[in-house]
């Protein structure tokens, strides 16, 4: 016995969704469209996404939209009436699910799939009822052919010539609907086989009939009636993945019933997707289903390029925000930056579009300088947003007047409260005096800086050893040193002591200290500028065309 599934009269896209609109126009009567694409336009004319027929909602209502980040929004297109949201007026607003949407007398709500849309009993869902024929039903008056099991495929230049034009216009059309009606609009013209096509979606995580994705295409003079969907089609072709032919028996006796084709067009773990065509007996043979399998190649590799299109179209605008960035940060990293007494030049260069280093200059209202340089655990977009909010507090804290330690105990407890469990931050905070040189410090499990001296000599600055920022609550104490005149400070993270050549030997924190002995050598009576692009020259030339791999940030300060 036949099972009545329903066709929904409206088409999206092709691919899953996870949203249905659930329609109640005033008339007792219940629809639901599935929100896919970018845009859903609903209102009164024939022209729209979603027509609703009735007098208090205008002939452009209001607009549904997917932002980037797959949220959908509705925006209020002037209407006569207004748009409420859960009883509010609004011009524009996110939605949520179970959002219930004012449109005049009429009501939204945004629900999901698979709770709605199921149908039993024959219930229409936006369109008409077709009879789904089960296994058994099929399998006592059908007979099956797949693409090559015999016979040879006769196509005429005529129909490769239409099937390149389709190819164009699916190349040239947005929106994917549209598409999909031109695909099955070529299959029922007139020198293709089809009396009905359509296109069908399959779950594969939700059992239940299979949904249409456009309203059934119809030959002139046809009946859309007519159009039924085999069980043992769509299990077929779900098994072989191969188009496949079904058509009445030879002992049927009936002349006048439809054979059907489908030509799988997607197959994921979500669904499959098939164009379903029904087709007189005459055009039951492997030429016409190889002809079907060309147009659903064709529109196949369409969908494709749309697809990259959209991906290029993400990853420009992803590419724009991470250009914002990186202007951003490279914005907070001191430039140009006057110490009187001293001379301080930095490097920083990110491995990614943004960095997970914080580097940091800080006149002090008595005369010192705060120098920071700082490492978050990890890298890229999540690291930066942790460095971005450092110099923020840090900048906070020192024109509060905090002392280094109340300065490293307030940071220490603001990284425990926020950051993810196993993240932290290295860091070494100096309190420089340039006229003194007398510095105070604190190392929380940071590389240690260096004095080099221009004969050459080097030394780690002496401090005790200490937790990183964020793990725990750590008692944190001062030590002290001195910075001679004409000596330079060398700070930096291990973005350099690990940096790679092109055999993935690393630069070692031995190496980096003769380097860096070498360039405050070279560089007595020159500007520190012209150390630091000594090391940048250093550096560079060890990676060569090694992509980077961490963060490289170091702070140069000279008396």
């Amino acid at each position: 016995m036949a099972k009545a599934f329903a066709v929904p009269a409206q088409l999206n896209a092709i691919e899953p969704y996870d949203r249905v609109l659930e329609i109640d126009d005033g008339t007792g009567q219940i629809r639901h469209f599935p929100m896919i694409g970018e845009n859903i336009v609903i209102g009164r004319v024939a022209e729209v996404d979603v027509q609703i027929n009735n007098a208090s909602v205008s002939r452009k209502h209001a607009e549904l939209y997917c932002d980037r980040w797959g949220r959908w929004w509705i925006r209020d297109l002037g209407s006569s009436n207004g748009t409420r949201v859960n009883g509010f007026r609004t011009s524009e607003r996110m939605l949520e699910l179970a959002d219930c949407v004012e449109l005049g007398k009429c009501k939204l709500t945004l629900t999901m799939p698979n709770q709605s849309m199921e149908s039993s009993g024959g219930t229409s869902i936006a369109g008409q009822v077709v009879a789904v024929h089960s296994s058994d039903d099929a399998a006592a008056g059908l007979s099956m052919l797949r693409q090559s099991q015999n016979g040879s495929s006769r196509i005429s230049a005529l129909h490769l010539s239409q099937l390149m034009e389709m190819s164009q216009s699916l190349q040239r059309t947005e929106q994917q609907r549209e598409r999909l009606r031109l695909l099955c609009e070529l299959m029922v013209s007139e020198h293709f086989a089809a009396d009905v096509g359509v296109v069908l979606m399959i779950s594969k995580k939700e059992p239940g009939p299979p949904q249409t994705l456009c309203v059934p295409q119809v030959r002139a003079g046809c009946n859309a009636q007519s159009l039924y969907i085999t069980q043992a089609l769509v299990e077929a072709c779900k098994n072989s993945m191969e188009p496949t032919l079904v058509r009445p028996s030879e002992t049927d006796g009936s002349d006048q019933r439809l054979a059907a084709m489908a030509c799988p067009i997607r197959n994921d773990e979500e669904a499959l997707v098939l164009m379903y065509l029904m087709v007189k007996q005459p055009f039951a043979n492997e030429e016409w289903l190889t002809l079907a399998s060309l147009a659903a190649e064709h529109f196949k590799q369409a969908e494709a390029a749309w697809v990259n299109r959209k991906l290029a179209k993400v990853n420009a605008l992803v590419e724009i925000d991470l250009e914002r960035a990186r202007d951003i940060q490279m914005r907070l990293v001191p430039n140009g930056i006057k110490v009187p007494g001293m001379e301080v030049a930095i490097g920083f260069k990110p491995c990614r579009w943004v960095a997970g280093d914080y580097v940091d200059v800080i006149n002090l209202p008595n005369g010192h300088v705060m120098l920071v340089v700082a490492d978050v655990c990890g890298k890229g977009l999540p690291a930066s947003l942790v460095s971005s909010s450092l110099h923020t507090m840090v900048h906070a804290v020192t024109a509060a007047g905090a002392d280094l330690l109340n300065l490293t105990y307030l940071l220490n407890r603001h990284l425990i409260a926020y950051l993810p469990a196993n993240r932290f931050v290295t860091a070494i905070l100096i309190d420089l005096d340039p006229k003194t040189g007398q510095m105070q410090f604190i190392n929380a499990g940071h590389p240690a800086p260096l004095i080099l001296d221009s004969v050459g000599n080097k030394r780690p600055l002496e401090m005790g050893d200490y937790e990183p920022l964020g793990l725990r609550d750590v008692e944190y104490k001062l030590s002290d040193d001195i910075l001679a005149r004409g000596q330079t400070l060398a700070m930096f993270t291990d973005g350099l002591t690990e940096l790679k050549d092109q055999s993935g030997k690393m630069l070692t924190s031995i190496r980096l200290g003769d380097h860096l002995a070498q360039i405050a050598m070279s560089s007595e009576g020159q500007p520190l500028d012209i150390a630091a692009d000594q090391l940048n020259h250093i550096l560079d030339a060890y990676t060569g065309n090694r992509l980077q791999s961490d963060d490289r940030t170091f702070l140069f300060a000279r008396r």
